[in-house]
């Protein structure tokens, strides 16, 4: 898989999980409307990049709900 085609994957994933793109550059910068943050390469290479992504995705979000519910 390309460059390309892992940030236009990783781009459908946090959409798919409720995340926004609000910025792209050398990163890949994305907003929850829950406030939560996702920051990752904007030229992943690496073969476990999405697993790493959606791994990222599920800790901010479960981070954020237990957040709330304090």
């Amino acid at each position: 898989m390309s460059k390309h085609d892992t940030s236009k994957k990783i781009i459908e994933l946090a959409v798919r999980y409720g995340f926004k793109l609000v910025r792209r550059n050398k990163h890949l910068i994305f907003k929850h409307a829950l406030g939560g943050t996702l920051v990752t390469s904007a030229t992943c290479n690496d073969r476990r990049a999405l697993k790493n992504v959606e791994s990222n995705i599920k800790q901010i979000l479960s981070s954020h709900d237990s957040n709330h519910h304090n």
